[in-house]
């Protein structure tokens, strides 16, 4: 499964993949000890409060709605990336 091979890469998702809910996804990074520490950002066309909250309450570390700014995502990765790091 994609989640086993995860690294400590920042993991940017979609929130609407083909084969597994985007939604539960964040979680099942979080349940592996190897990769519970793995920085996500959620992306999605779904712009709906609950969407958001049930992003975060899955345990993404931040969410963005598309289309988004290729700078803004990148400033929402760096301090993610550092706090991986530290």
């Amino acid at each position: 499964m994609l989640v086993e091979q995860a690294t400590s890469d920042p993991v940017v998702l979609d929130a609407m993949l083909p084969v597994i809910d985007g939604f539960e996804l964040p979680r099942l990074i979080r349940e592996r000890r190897s990769t519970a520490k793995v920085p996500v950002i959620m992306l999605t066309g779904r712009r709906h409060e609950t969407d958001i909250g049930a992003a975060l309450q899955l345990m993404a570390d931040d969410f963005m709605v598309q289309s988004f700014i290729q700078e803004e995502l990148l400033e929402r990765l760096g301090p993610l990336i550092q706090a991986d790091r530290a």
